[in-house]
């Protein structure tokens, strides 16, 4: 019996670190930057459809501009990612949502009080 037990355990080990380097060979390494950059986490929420920017019109938010990430930051790159900014009706706060093609999530970016406008001229 306790034969039986070992060898399940085993097995189940070894099926384990293959099913976890099979997952970790799939994932798509960050591009390389140049030196003195890094990449960083983010905190942000994601929601299907169009649950955010419902919200976020409910709050009185307002779609202002849109602007497209393109590969390799280059202003010829295919289209990575779709970000909209937002700014309350009274222009004192500010979002901005991110969309990628292969997903129907919008993810909120940020959401930010205590807008101040630089009006430089």
């Amino acid at each position: 019996m306790q034969k039986i037990i070992w060898s399940t355990l085993i097995a189940l080990i070894l099926l384990t670190a293959h099913l976890k380097a099979d997952h970790e060979t799939h994932q798509s390494p960050l591009p390389k930057l140049e030196p003195g950059y890094n990449w960083q986490s983010m905190p942000m929420v994601c929601a299907s459809g169009n649950t955010i920017v419902n919200d976020l019109t409910a709050k009185g938010f307002v779609p202002v501009n849109m602007s497209l990430g393109r590969k390799e930051a280059s202003p010829e790159g295919e289209p990575m990612f779709l970000v909209t900014y937002f700014i309350n009706q009274d222009a004192t706060a500010t979002a901005a949502t991110m969309n990628i093609p292969i997903s129907t999530d919008t993810c909120l970016l940020f959401l930010t009080h205590d807008l101040v406008v630089n009006r430089n001229q």
